[in-house]
């Protein structure tokens, strides 16, 4: 499994999928400036996630952990913050970033942690009835394991989401990890069982409405694909064009350069050049428009270059790869190898030898210490193989073949490998190893191709011809159709249009009628509405006094009252009595409430509606000023983002002023540091709770309110009956005050 890794990922996953656009420094210097510039609410959350993916991305493509070490920082600050934000599902949610935290887990192999993380995500999505994405996240964690050799628990995993999604009917997802699971097959070389997985789900989901979204036409390619691996190349074919039918059919494109490069491996391998290179030049020009890795561009152009050598076009293939390379540089080494490749088969065809050779030695030293992909890197070993032995360099060749990895290869690729051992061998004089490896050559060379299967791919073609003659016809056929629709159309329109004309030229008569008559009327509207436009202007004028006048009314009442809070103050200075003392410091602090109100209103364009987080953030500043509290009592508040009116803000505010106080007053002892806790929540339409508790000493054991004659629980009793509410206290830890009120009734007058 573990010598597949790469190849298993794209074909589960998606080959030739899109990083170039999110893996760059570039787009990493743009997120961390984002970063520093953002504020702990949820743009800081979608970034801190961008991020974590980034390095996962970064590692999986360079193999370098430091990487992960970043993205852990970066996924366990998401976490913390969707946690603060009460932030649990949607695409930059807890959830999602618990499923990264477990990807980058399992990418430092610590699978048992990984795992945890994703069954967090898991169990969430289970407890709140969230199949679709309970789906999903299976299907992600199944798709992890395949980086770290454990396919019992990756199957287990796919075998998981496919239960959830046949219970829950999710069709393309069942389709989708059936398809994976027929994958897994594909690339441990289990070819017959990869074909039975495919086949029963073409057999339980046959083709549905092209309106609705498939994925029958991944089904197809995996079976074109493996039929090829096979070498039979006539089922293949006939897979391989399916595919395109129900790519077309279904308004498929994002896979469609896959597609269209598995049909022209097909043509390639049944050596019909010419269909090959029209199919990889059309996977070519999707590829680079999608910014598909590099190495995948080159490798198509390769294959393009070799049908270009076989019809005889050395400098045209030349000049194909030298191209690509002007438009976009390789960059990294697997890139580069496959450029030099390229160039080697060019070279070859044009009897440069040395420069072939030399272009041959430097692909494969890349190769070698690039990531190891059998396939690719056997058909490299036998580039330079083939090579040695044309030059009847058998020695040379033999080494290389010697190093040739064996495995998860097409018939075809073993066929060619076959033979280039005979060769070697018989020059060596190991003649009954060249007759052993000369038999197998013809033996597989002969189950590729006889004249039955020759004759039915020829069968494939032509009816693949027809059909799509038959559709041109068709289109045509339809264009005529409407051709025609559009010349009657033509001719109802003429006609139309002359008993149009002849109604316009009355109807112009009648409207110059018309016109004198209503200039006439015009003439007296226009006065009347000169009239009604002084009208309302005057209107306007006398709105604006009388905003004016209602700014200037809140703001001399919050004057007034300060006036009359200076008066108590210096009153106080007179007064020597500490209960007299408290009283009036008290009734400073109760109109000091309510004139915050007044100016809260003066300053907005709003003169009833008093924005309740703000009032309460300014009245516990002020309130902490007045008692010089420091760091001994802190306020922690829960306030959401209420509008009031003016009439239940005032008994309101006065609530909140005796509760604090008390509080501040009552609460704590002279050494005890504590919490004062203010909730504003909206529990319904028009219902709101009003929550003041503290952490202090609580209520006296035999405190009873109803005896309790205090003026500030009789202050508090009535507001919040005024408010058409309830007062409750508690005093087991602390003091804990609820006022349960509702803004639909207005307050009443108590």
């Amino acid at each position: 499994m573990k010598k597949l890794l790469i190849t298993v990922y794209f074909i589960i996953i998606g080959c030739f999928c899109c990083y170039g656009q999110t893996t760059g420094p570039a787009y990493l210097k743009t997120l961390q400036t984002a970063l520093q510039q953002s504020r702990a609410d949820t743009g800081r959350l979608r970034i801190l996630n961008k991020l974590g993916n980034y390095y996962i991305l970064r590692n999986y493509l360079e193999r370098k952990s430091y990487y992960l070490d970043s993205a852990l920082v970066n996924l366990q600050k998401a976490i913390a913050l969707s946690t603060q934000l009460h932030l649990d599902t949607g695409a930059y949610g807890k959830n999602e970033n618990e499923i990264l935290l477990g990807k980058a887990y399992m990418a430092l192999d610590d699978t048992a942690k990984g795992k945890l993380h994703y069954m967090i995500a898991i169990n969430y999505y289970h407890n709140h009835h969230n199949p679709l994405s309970e789906v999903k996240t299976w299907s992600y964690l199944g798709d992890t394991y395949i980086y770290h050799s454990y396919p019992v628990e990756q199957r287990e995993s796919y075998l998981k989401a496919i239960e959830i999604a046949k219970r829950y009917h999710y069709i393309d997802r069942e389709i989708e990890l059936r398809y994976k699971l027929a994958a897994i097959f594909f690339s441990d070389a289990k070819y017959d069982e990869a074909i039975a997985a495919c086949k029963n789900i073409l057999h339980d989901f046959p083709d549905r409405p092209s309106s609705e979204v498939d994925e029958l036409d991944q089904v197809y390619w995996l079976l074109a694909a493996t039929y090829r691996y096979k070498g039979s190349l006539n089922k293949a074919l006939y897979y391989g064009l399916e595919c395109i039918r129900c790519m077309e059919l279904h308004h498929e494109n994002y896979w469609n350069d896959k597609f269209y490069g598995e049909l022209a491996q097909i043509y390639d391998d049944l050596g019909q050049t010419e269909k090959s290179i029209f199919w990889y030049k059309k996977a070519l020009a999707i590829r680079e428009n999608k910014d598909t890795q590099e190495e995948y561009i080159y490798r198509t152009v390769a294959f393009i270059v070799q049908g270009l050598i076989k019809l005889g076009k050395s400098k045209e293939a030349l000049e194909e790869i030298t191209a690509l390379e002007r438009r976009r540089a390789p960059v990294t080494p697997l890139g580069s190898a496959v450029v030099y490749q390229s160039k080697a088969y060019c070279y070859e065809a044009l009897k440069n030898y040395p420069l072939a050779e030399s272009n041959y030695l430097k692909m494969i030293r890349l190769y070698q210490t690039s990531i190891s992909i059998t396939e690719i890197t056997a058909i490299a070993f036998y580039d330079i193989s083939r090579f040695y032995v044309e030059q009847k360099r058998y020695a040379d060749a033999a080494k290389y073949l010697n190093d040739t990895v064996s495995g998860h290869l097409t018939l075809s690729v073993n066929k060619n490998f076959q033979y280039l051992y005979f060769k070697v061998d018989s020059a060596s004089g190991r003649y009954i190893d060249a007759m052993r490896h000369f038999g197998n050559y013809k033996a597989l060379n002969d189950s590729m191709f006889n004249i039955t299967k020759s004759k039915q791919i020829e069968e494939l073609q032509i009816k693949y011809e027809t059909d799509k003659k038959e559709n041109d016809i068709r289109v045509l056929q339809k264009d005529r159709a409407d051709q025609q629709d559009k010349v009657i159309q033509a001719n109802r329109v003429r006609n139309l249009t002359l008993c149009g004309t002849l109604l316009l030229l009355l109807t112009l008569g009648l409207l110059y009628n018309s016109y004198r008559i209503n200039q006439k009327k015009t003439k007296e509207i226009d006065i009347k509405n000169n009239t009604l436009g002084l009208l309302i202007d005057e209107k306007d004028e006398l709105l604006a006094e009388k905003e004016d006048l209602i700014k200037e009314i809140h703001h001399r009442v919050k004057n007034n009252l300060q006036i009359v809070m200076a008066l108590l103050q210096r009153q106080s200075t007179f007064i020597t009595n500490e209960d007299a003392l408290l009283a009036i410091r008290d009734s400073e602090h109760r109109m000091h409430s309510i004139a915050l109100i007044h100016q809260k209103l003066y300053q907005t364009d709003s003169f009833t509606i008093v924005n309740m987080v703000e009032y309460i953030d300014e009245l516990t500043g002020y309130l902490r000023d007045s008692y010089d509290l420091g760091n001994q009592v802190q306020f922690e508040k829960h306030v959401e983002d209420v509008e009031l009116e003016l009439n239940i803000a005032v008994p309101l505010g006065l609530i909140l002023n005796e509760a604090i106080t008390n509080a501040i007053k009552y609460g704590f002892t002279d050494t005890q540091k504590g919490t004062i806790f203010i909730a504003l929540n909206q529990v319904a339409d028009h219902a709101y709770v009003l929550k003041i508790s503290d952490n202090g000493g609580g209520l006296p054991d035999d405190f009873d309110i109803k005896k309790n004659s205090s003026m500030g629980f009789n202050l508090m009793t009535g507001l919040s009956k005024q408010v058409g509410g309830s007062f409750k206290i508690e005093g087991e830890n602390g003091v804990v005050i609820t006022i349960d009120f509702r803004t639909d009734q207005g307050a009443k007058v108590i």
